[in-house]
């Protein structure tokens, strides 16, 4: 029993000081007409088997592929994102014994899923996270921590899977650094939580604007508000419509929860509310994700019957704050 709970004081200690990531492509959209916003999905060439689950109709479930399931060595640290074709899943994996994030993927090959692996991206060190695809990209992005500096990297897919990184040029403000997470919409601007010096955990989402082939200085999105740990795991809508994000309020259902706000004009954002008992509950919500066919939103939790954290998936349309009109 004190293992146990030494297990879950780690687990979210951890968590407090981590955030997520975001994903997502597009091919050809459809907008539904909704009383709030609206909100854009895509119809993909290729139909998204999601490793052989059945997708969510009007309701949350887990998405629970055989051998994914987060155990005593391991736990989700990002929900799982989808290549552009469909073809691999990539995530992030805690292990509870190293203290340690690894992005592994798992590959469809002859219609089988093959056995996951660690992903290894020659020069890279230390902790990986956040796999990012962006439509019109080859390219795959992620997080990396290591020697105490977190760093943006664009991997280049190669015969033998991903080489040549490097960091893609985000000009921080001086007394501020990165964090775990970022987000990319279609036309590449890049969302993002960032903590002042000897502020760590306290975290606001800026949006650094993609211009001439480059990222320029972030700024901060006004209205988002603060809980106590900040604001983190930015998931941007593909065309920026809104932005869902984890957040620790005292209107809060658990630990940290969901929130949503939408946008008003470039880079401005309602102020944002909770998605509520749909999806918070008295656990920890975060890592929000929107799939790559633009269909569903997944997000990590530990619910009953889970060891650790895991990803849930529900349809994007059947959210109450997406409610058609």
């Amino acid at each position: 029993m004190k293992k146990k709970v030494l297990l879950q004081g780690v687990i979210i200690l951890f968590c407090a000081l981590l955030t997520g990531c975001l994903a997502m492509t597009t091919e050809s959209t459809t907008t539904l007409s909704l009383t709030t916003t609206t909100i854009t999905t895509t119809t993909p060439e290729m139909v998204f088997d999601y490793l052989g689950e059945t997708p969510p109709t009007d309701d949350v479930i887990r998405f629970d592929p055989s051998g994914f399931l987060a155990n005593s060595t391991w736990f989700w640290h990002s929900s799982p994102v989808f290549s552009p074709d469909g073809t691999e899943m990539y995530w992030s994996k805690y292990l509870v014994g190293l203290d340690h994030i690894q992005i592994w993927f798992t590959t469809k090959v002859d219609g089988q899923w093959t056995t996951a692996v660690k992903l290894e991206i020659e020069g890279i060190n230390g902790d990986t996270n956040c796999p990012v695809f962006v439509p019109g990209d080859d390219g795959l992005y992620f997080m990396n921590y290591y020697t105490n500096v977190f760093a943006i990297y664009r991997a280049t897919r190669t015969e033998s899977g991903w080489g040549d990184p490097v960091i893609v040029d985000v000009p921080i403000p001086s007394g501020q650094f990165l964090g775990w997470s970022f987000s990319i919409a279609d036309n590449k601007n890049l969302y993002l939580p960032l903590s002042s010096i000897g502020g760590l955990g306290v975290s606001q989402i800026y949006v650094s604007v993609y211009h001439d082939g480059g990222y320029e200085t972030p700024t901060l999105i006004a209205n988002q508000g603060s809980g106590l740990y900040g604001n983190g795991d930015p998931a941007i809508a593909p065309d920026e419509s809104y932005l869902i994000f984890m957040s620790s309020r005292n209107d809060g259902f658990g630990y940290h929860d969901l929130y949503i706000c939408f946008q008003t004009g470039v880079g401005a954002f309602t102020e944002p509310v909770s998605l509520g008992a749909q999806i918070n509950t008295a656990s920890e919500e975060g890592r929000a994700q929107i799939s790559a066919d633009g269909q569903y939103l997944f997000f990590t939790t530990s619910k009953s019957g889970d060891f650790g954290y895991n990803p849930y998936w529900i349809r994007l349309d059947q959210l109450e704050v997406f409610a058609v009109s």
